[in-house]
This record gives C-alpha cells, structure tokens and sequence, in this order.
C-alpha cells in the first residue's frame, strides 16, 4: 500500500462516524450498538486508482445483527470519497 493509505482510511473513518451519528437510533440496545465506530471491523484493500474501506458490525453476543455497515471507495493521490454503499 502507498503511504497515503492511512490517511484515506482516516477520512472513511472520520465519514463513517459521522454517519452513525445523523442516522442512529438510540431507542434500542441494538441501535446503540451499531451507533458506536468502535463495534465495527474495518477493512481496506487496494485497487490500481483506489482504496477501499469497508466497515461491518462486530458479532455482539446473544444478539443477531443483519445488515449495517458499509463501503468507501477513496481515489488515490486526491484522497477524494468517489462513493459510499450502505448496507442494509
């Protein structure tokens, strides 16, 4: 990976939090899971112009989580979010 890898996983993070904060449900147990970045496992692989980031639910014990999460794609050299796929 080149150098700049961890600052566009940083904008992917950064993004992603905020996110979770404009669309959480605090109503839930479940929803105040999934409403902290810290309950995510973060993926990053590397295409020939781009990264991508991936975030999904960590399993949470004695409870099932379908869904959440989601995908950046971040350009390289700009560090520019060319696109954001929630998963539902």
């Amino acid at each position: 990976m080149r150098v700049d890898a961890p600052q566009a996983a940083q904008i992917a993070v950064n993004d992603f939090t905020e996110r979770l904060a404009k669309e959480r449900d605090l109503s839930t147990d479940t929803g105040v899971y999934i409403a902290d970045i810290h309950n995510y496992d973060i993926g990053m692989r590397e295409t020939d112009d781009a990264y991508v980031i991936r975030f999904s639910p960590k399993p949470r014990p004695g409870h099932r989580i379908f869904g959440g999460g989601g995908e950046y794609k971040i350009k390289k050299g700009s560090l520019e979010i060319i696109r954001f796929n929630g998963y539902e």
